[in-house]
C-alpha cells in the first residue's frame, strides 16, 4: 500500500470478534523520494466508521519500516478503518515523501463485557 500525496486515504474492514481496546497501528518506510533531515514522522489521521478516533506518527525513515500505533475501543462486529495521511512533503527535484506501508496491525489490548 503506497501513499503518494498528502490526503490520500486507504480504508481497511475488519473484522472485530470482541468488544474491547485495540491497538491499530502500521508499519511503513519512505519509497520513491528523498526526504529531508527535518522530516521526522509520517502523521496519520485514523478514522473508525467514519468518526475520528486519532493519530498515529510513524518516525520517517529511508531505508527502515517503523512503526506507529494508537489505541481505540471497538464493538464486536466488522469496521471500517480509514488512514488519512496528512503531512506530505515536496519540492521539486530535491524532496519526495511517499509511504509504503508494509504491514497494518491491530492487537487486542483488553476485553469489554
Amino acid at each position: 500500500i503506497f501513499f503518494f500525496k498528502q490526503k490520500t486515504a486507504y480504508d481497511i474492514i475488519v473484522p472485530s470478534g470482541t468488544n474491547g481496546q485495540w491497538k491499530i497501528g502500521l508499519k511503513a518506510k519512505n519509497i520513491f523520494g528523498k526526504i529531508p533531515d527535518t522530516y521526522t514522522a509520517f502523521n496519520l489521521k485514523v478514522f473508525v466508521d467514519d468518526i475520528y478516533k486519532g493519530d498515529i506518527v510513524v518516525p520517517a525513515s529511508a531505508t527502515k519500516y517503523r512503526s506507529g500505533s494508537f489505541i481505540a475501543g471497538l464493538t464486536s462486529g466488522v469496521h471500517r478503518i480509514k488512514f488519512l495521511w496528512i503531512n506530505d512533503y515536496w519540492v521539486q527535484g530535491v524532496y519526495d515523501a511517499n509511504i509504503q506501508t508494509k504491514e497494518v496491525f491491530f492487537e487486542r489490548i483488553n476485553q469489554w463485557k
